[in-house]
């Protein structure tokens, strides 16, 4: 028993890292999209200008895929009369808001890690409390970023994990009990 509480924490430790490290990341990008978002605006003029004179190029296909919002960038701008500007303003609020999200449930997840180092078990209140509003945020980032048949294939599979758990923290209750 003490061998497999020593593997948890090591492996709860290793995913902290690599975590850590993806949440760091996607701190960067978040950094870099809202400058990339805020250097749009303050140059919209010239950015549409050059778009309009064609010294401003994108790629054809250039979109940011999100489930209820899926637009291609070019596409936009020639709606709103080739103002790419606020084409590319548009699109960079969908990447922060997504990274946004992204950042909650990582972290969401170390602090379910922390809790299990912590408390040398899985089976918790505090996290199965943590890993119920990691379900909620995590169905919800799906939907917005891969649409409803990923978010409902996702929040199948976390409900399954969910429920295991929740089985798990009803069964040490009943251990402790007896002892």
């Amino acid at each position: 028993m003490n061998t497999n509480l020593k593997k948890i924490n090591k492996y709860c430790h290793i995913s902290s890292i690599i975590l850590n490290i993806l949440k760091i990341i996607t701190i960067l990008s978040f950094v870099t999209v809202v400058i990339g978002g805020i250097l749009s605006a303050c140059f919209s003029d010239k950015l549409n200008i050059a778009y309009a004179n064609h010294s401003f190029s994108l790629p054809v296909n250039l979109s940011i895929p999100c489930s209820f919002v899926s637009f291609n960038i070019n596409e936009v701008a020639q709606i709103h009369d080739g103002n790419i500007a606020l084409a590319l303003g548009a699109g960079c609020i969908l990447i922060a808001i997504s990274l946004l999200f992204f950042f909650i449930v990582l972290n969401l997840f170390i602090r379910i890690l922390k809790e299990i180092k912590k408390e040398a078990s899985p089976f918790t209140s505090v996290i199965i409390k943590t890993l119920h509003t990691t379900f909620i945020v995590l169905s919800i980032l799906l939907f917005i970023l891969f649409g409803i048949i990923y978010a409902a294939i996702g929040t199948l599979l976390f409900f399954i994990i969910y429920t295991i758990f929740e089985y798990g923290y009803v069964l040490q209750l009943q251990v402790d009990e007896t002892l």
